[in-house]
C-alpha cells in the first residue's frame, strides 16, 4: 500500500513508473514526468527541482486516472491534450493526427531551401490537421502568410485554436476543402503536405496508440497508400508560382511511385530531392515547379 498523504513528487514518479513498467510501457519514467508535470502545471525541470514537495489529494487522483489511461495504451499526448512540435505546443484532439517528430524534417528542408528567414513567402498546407506544419513555418518565417486546408471541419477548428494560441491568427487562414480545390492559380511559393499514406489493409496492424487514437481519415491512404498524391500533385502545380516547390511526406517504399506521380504533373525531382529522416527512412520528397 502507498500512503498518498506523504507522497512526494519523486516518490510518485517512482511509484507510477513502476506501474507502467509492469504492463510493458517503454520510457515509463519519462511518461510519468510528463503526465505528473501536466497535472501540476510545471515543466520537467521544475518537477525535478521541486521533487520533494508533497502531492495533494486532488492532484493525486488526477495523476492516477492519467496513469490508468496510459496503462491501457493511450498515448501521453492524447491524455494531456497537446504535443510539442518543433519547440512549440499544439493542441490535439480525436479529430487530428498527433504530429510526429519525423514531420519536423519538412520544416528543416524548407529552411534549407529558403535560408533567409525574413523572406516573404505564401505557404499552402494541404491536409493541415492541427496546423502544426503551417503554423510552425509561419513562426519560423515572420514575414510569411499561409493557408491551411482540410476536409475535416473539426480539424480546421483545432488549427484555428492553435493559431490563436501561437499569436499567428493575423497571418494564418484556414478553410475546409478537398486538397485545395477552387484555390486561385499561381498564388503560393510553397506547398506542404503530410497526407494519409498508410495502405488500407495495413492499418489494422499498426500499434494501438496509432490505430485506436489517430483518426482513420488521417491514416487511410487507399489500397496502396498513394491515393491522395495525385490530387495533391495536380492542385499544387496549379496554385504554385514559378520556381515554387512542394514538399510532401511519404511512407515507406513509396518514393518511386510518388515521384512518378509528381513528375507526370510537371514537377522536377532529382535524386537528392528524396530526403531521409533520422532513422534513415525515405520520408519526404521535394518537387520543384519551373
Amino acid at each position: 500500500m502507498i500512503n498518498q498523504e506523504t507522497l512526494s513528487i519523486l516518490d510518485s514518479i517512482s511509484f507510477f513508473s513502476h506501474q507502467l513498467d509492469l504492463v510493458g510501457i517503454k520510457n515509463s519514467r519519462l511518461d510519468c514526468q510528463i503526465l505528473i508535470g501536466a497535472v501540476l502545471g510545471v515543466n520537467r525541470e521544475r518537477l525535478i527541482m521541486d521533487s520533494q514537495l508533497l502531492i495533494n489529494e486532488n492532484h493525486f487522483k488526477t495523476i492516477e486516472s492519467y496513469i490508468s489511461r496510459r496503462m491501457l495504451g493511450e498515448p501521453v499526448s492524447r491524455i494531456i491534450g497537446y504535443r510539442e512540435f518543433y519547440g512549440r505546443r499544439f493542441i490535439i484532439n480525436p479529430y487530428v493526427l498527433d504530429p510526429r517528430p519525423d514531420s519536423e524534417l519538412i520544416i528543416d528542408l524548407i529552411k534549407q531551401k529558403i535560408p533567409n528567414e525574413n523572406e516573404k513567402i505564401n505557404i499552402l498546407d494541404l491536409g493541415t490537421g492541427s496546423g502544426a506544419l503551417l503554423l510552425t513555418l509561419l513562426a519560423e518565417f515572420p514575414n510569411s502568410t499561409g493557408l491551411g486546408v482540410d476536409i475535416s471541419y473539426n480539424a480546421i477548428k483545432t488549427a484555428i485554436i492553435n493559431s490563436n494560441k501561437l499569436n499567428l491568427e493575423k497571418r494564418a487562414m484556414f478553410c475546409r476543402g478537398n486538397w485545395g480545390e477552387c484555390l486561385k492559380e499561381n498564388t503560393f511559393n510553397v506547398v506542404v503536405s503530410n497526407p494519409p499514406y498508410i495502405p488500407r489493409d495495413i492499418i489494422f496492424s499498426l500499434s494501438p496508440d496509432v490505430r485506436i487514437y489517430d483518426p482513420k481519415i488521417a491514416l487511410d491512404g487507399g489500397v496502396d497508400g498513394i491515393y491522395f498524391y495525385q490530387p495533391i500533385a495536380k492542385q499544387s502545380r496549379y496554385v504554385l508560382l514559378d520556381r515554387g516547390f512542394l514538399i510532401t511526406e511519404i511512407g515507406i517504399g513509396q518514393s518511386k511511385l510518388v515521384g512518378m506521380i509528381l513528375k507526370k504533373e510537371g514537377f522536377s525531382i532529382k535524386d537528392n530531392d528524396i530526403k531521409t529522416d533520422l532513422a534513415g527512412k525515405k520520408r519526404a520528397i521535394i518537387a520543384n515547379y519551373c
